[in-house]
């Protein structure tokens, strides 16, 4: 009877020592997977800004072309316009 009381409180003893180990364990599991967490949303939140800035810039490139084909269509006009002005001056002299 006082051998299987021992026997009972070194099981008891293992049995809280692998509690304590698991408990242990998972929370050193939990402080990884919050750094990776953490790791992966900044990862996340810099692929998305810059992601942002080149759709920014791939937008202002859309304005400046499209600026300067309607600065080039107004070069044109005036090109046209001048060589017209130019004859009229030539068909007076």
């Amino acid at each position: 009877l006082r051998e299987e009381k021992k026997e009972n409180e070194r099981l008891q003893q293992i049995k809280e020592s692998k509690n304590q180990f698991i408990t242990g364990y998972q929370g050193e599991l939990n402080k990884v997977k919050g750094q990776f967490e953490d790791y992966l949303n900044t990862v996340l939140k810099n692929y998305r800004d810059k992601r942002n800035d080149v759709n920014k810039s791939k937008d202002e490139i859309i304005r400046a072309s499209k600026r300067n084909d309607a600065i080039n269509k107004s070069i044109n006009e005036l090109e046209g316009e001048y060589v017209d002005f130019i004859e009229m001056i030539e068909e007076d002299k």
